[in-house]
């Protein structure tokens, strides 16, 4: 595992779980552990005027490895309508993940790296 020291995230991942009467999509959540993760905090800004809103922009690298390891079970992949828990906030995840692809010259997979996005107030 490429972080052997980093941190545990829950993926909460959005799929559709049926139909309701009037033929809308039904959608759920389905959560996976995912050990060995990166973590970088991103500071916050903070809007005031009539409402106090406080906005937060971290990311995360989960190791393509790691991702094969999840509990319950695999994770094939990581949508923009996903959402994550880390060190006990859950976030959206900001645009779509970014996946570098196997280096040509020496095989390395480097970690997918998500924008996760949280905003509160």
């Amino acid at each position: 595992m490429w972080f052997p020291h980093g941190v545990t995230i829950t993926l909460h991942h959005r799929s559709k779980t049926g139909v309701d009467g009037d033929n809308n999509d039904i959608y759920g959540w389905t959560d996976y552990t995912i050990h060995s993760c990166a973590y970088w905090p991103a500071g916050s800004t903070e809007l005031t005027g009539g409402r106090d809103t406080v906005s937060t922009a971290p990311s995360v690298a989960v190791p393509l490895e790691s991702m094969s390891q999840a509990t319950p079970g695999p994770v094939d992949t990581i949508t923009d309508t996903d959402e994550i828990t880390v060190r006990g906030k859950r976030y959206e995840i900001d645009g779509e993940p970014e996946d570098y692809g196997t280096d040509p010259f020496d095989g390395w997979e480097p970690p997918l790296h998500i924008r996760l996005g949280r905003v509160t107030g």
